[in-house]
């Protein structure tokens, strides 16, 4: 599992690492296909946006990671100055990339003869423009690995296939298992790491209304 290979854990300021989904999006309201590309927040996602805020000003993070698209930074850069952090961006945290298949719905998908996950039997591996699947992780794993050397309590903004994957791979889930988990926008994760750097899942699916009780 991860370790902390520069020994910057410190027993008097454990390390945590809450990572929160995104508000919801016309696309997520649509259910379409989102990817990498930027939409508006929804009525729900408005609300749930500063809902999101609070939660994370409340949990006082000491690091703020976050996915550039404007779903995610609707949220970190709020909190980033509130709290007076250096908001870091991190392109490797953002959703995969689904290529065509991005604004379609799963019925105009299937229409186009696209499938997700990837069916290398109808020979679509993947469409064209987007990720396979071991390209994505690998670039989550990439960050992953970043984010649990570090020291504090630390706040990642992302996607629900982010945290899917990140999930899978600190947890150790085998990958055609993990897009099974349900995501829900502007819930957390909350992970702990031990004196050996070793991640533990603490809380998953938590509202941003409880996170001020983990502090």
């Amino acid at each position: 599992m991860p370790k902390d290979p520069h020994g910057l854990f410190s027993p008097n300021r454990p390390t945590k690492i809450l990572v929160m989904r995104h508000p919801e999006t016309l696309q997520n309201l649509e259910r379409r296909y989102q990817g990498q590309i930027n939409t508006a927040l929804s009525e729900t996602g408005e609300t749930q946006c500063q809902r999101a805020i609070s939660g994370l000003i409340a949990w006082q993070p000491d690091v703020l990671i976050a996915s550039p698209l404007d779903r995610c930074m609707a949220v970190a850069c709020p909190v980033a100055e509130a709290l007076e952090l250096n908001l870091e961006t991190d392109v490797r945290l953002m959703e995969m990339a689904f290529g065509e298949l991005e604004g379609l719905d799963h019925n105009e998908a299937i229409a186009k003869g696209f499938g997700f996950p990837w069916d290398p039997s109808a020979g679509v591996w993947p469409v064209a423009g987007a990720e396979t699947l071991e390209q994505f992780a690998s670039r989550v794993i990439s960050a992953a690995d970043e984010i649990s050397s570090r020291q504090g309590r630390i706040a990642v903004v992302t996607h629900g296939g982010v945290i899917r994957a990140l999930t899978a791979y600190w947890m150790q889930i085998s990958a055609p298992q993990f897009w099974a988990m349900a995501v829900r926008n502007v819930e957390s994760s909350c992970y702990s790491l031990d004196e050996q750097g070793t991640i533990y899942l603490e809380s998953f699916g938590l509202k941003p209304e409880w996170l001020g009780e983990l502090v």
